[in-house]
């Protein structure tokens, strides 16, 4: 959950509503005060580690940090079907010049058919 420049909505009552994420609504208050009220502590603490989770659990975690790329890899089933599908375009492509060189060969020679 995330309010981007919602400065009409209030930031306390949003964490209490279950809001996680505030971005750039610097006119909806602050949660100073709120230190010591229980609910609104729990609220704050969910809404963390909702957001830590969301984060750790996201391809942003794939190597990121460390410099490393992302790589994407193609399962087996995938390569195969690409090969098929190649294989057909070139079947369906010879099928085509067999048939435009049958077309000719008719009109050079139609003696023959």
């Amino acid at each position: 959950d995330c309010s981007v420049f919602a400065g009409y909505m209030d930031i306390a009552m949003g964490v209490l509503a279950g809001q996680d994420l505030w971005d750039g609504s610097g006119s909806a208050g602050t949660l100073v005060g709120y230190e010591n009220n229980p609910a609104m502590v729990h609220c704050m603490h969910t809404a963390t580690k909702r957001i830590i989770y969301s984060i750790s659990h996201s391809i942003a975690m794939n190597g990121i940090a460390s410099g490393s790329r992302i790589q994407y890899s193609l399962a087996p089933w995938q390569v195969g079907a690409y090969i098929a599908i190649a294989v057909a375009a070139l079947l369906f492509l010879a099928a085509i010049a067999a048939t435009v060189y049958k077309v000719q060969d008719k009109k050079k020679h139609p003696e023959l058919y």
